[in-house]
C-alpha cells in the first residue's frame, strides 16, 4: 500500500515540474505547439503523453485523491 501509494502522491508534482520544464523551455507561447507535435508523433516522445495531463484540474484531483487514499490508510491501520 505504501510504494503504490507513494507513487500516486508524487504524480500530480511531477507533471507539474515537467509542465513548467516545458513553459521555461519553449516558453509560454510556443507551449501548445510543442503539445501537438507530441500528439502527432505518438510513437516517440509522445508514447506517454495525454492532454489531460496538463490540465491543472487533473493534477489538483490527482493530489486530492492521494490525500484521501493516505487518509483511508491511517484509519485502517
Amino acid at each position: 500500500m505504501a510504494l503504490p501509494g507513494s507513487i500516486f502522491f508524487a504524480l500530480p508534482f511531477m507533471l507539474t515540474l515537467l509542465h513548467g520544464h516545458v513553459t521555461m523551455a519553449v516558453g509560454v507561447v510556443h507551449r501548445i505547439h510543442y503539445y501537438d507535435w507530441l500528439q502527432s508523433y505518438p510513437f516517440t516522445y509522445g508514447l506517454l503523453f495525454h492532454p489531460i495531463i496538463v490540465k491543472t484540474r487533473f493534477r489538483l484531483s490527482l493530489f486530492f485523491a492521494s490525500v484521501l487514499l493516505f487518509l483511508v490508510g491511517l484509519w485502517m491501520s
